[in-house]
């Protein structure tokens, strides 16, 4: 009787482990979701930057030229 309780006890205790196994490979999965998401949307963000960027270098050149040719004028 004593030894069945002690199984019984035991057998509990690997369905406890191996739910909380389960529950972090999980959470795990589920992080690592986030995480690709998040590295995606700062590659998008890196790219924006850089056209952004971009066109402010063409912008600021731009403007040079018209501000070069008005005083070429003046």
């Amino acid at each position: 009787m004593v030894m069945q309780g002690v199984q019984q006890s035991h057998t509990e205790q690997k369905k406890k482990s191996h739910k909380n196994i389960t529950a972090l490979e999980n959470d795990l999965k589920k992080k690592k979701g986030e995480l690709t998401t998040a590295t995606e949307s700062l590659k998008n963000k890196d790219e924006e930057i850089a056209e952004l960027q971009f066109q402010l270098k063409e912008l600021r050149a731009t403007h040079g030229a018209e501000y070069q040719r008005t005083f070429d004028r003046g």
